[in-house]
């Protein structure tokens, strides 16, 4: 759906918006499939954090704070690990 403050994105009941290129809007659609969706959703996860290593887009976590509103969910990138470790 496109619209004058940019393009939207529907992924798993998560609206995403301000991506950085057209190539980003396009990949989010790629990125989880509906099973791994549907895994999501009926998984028991344990009390506690739910950590999202490998953040990217940050869809897992996204996804996963619909189902769990009250829970941490920090998320790690890449990067933000090789500088706190350089």
């Amino acid at each position: 759906m496109l619209r004058a403050d940019g393009p939207i994105r529907r992924i798993g009941g998560v609206r995403l918006g301000s991506f950085n290129s057209f190539s980003e809007y396009h990949f989010v659609a790629k990125n989880m499939s509906d099973a791994e969706l549907a895994f999501l959703r009926r998984h028991s996860f344990r009390e506690g954090e739910i950590v999202d290593v490998g953040a990217n887009l940050g869809l897992f976590s996204l996804v996963v704070r619909g189902r769990f509103p009250d829970r941490r969910l920090p998320d790690i990138q890449y990067n933000e690990i090789r500088s706190l470790t350089s």
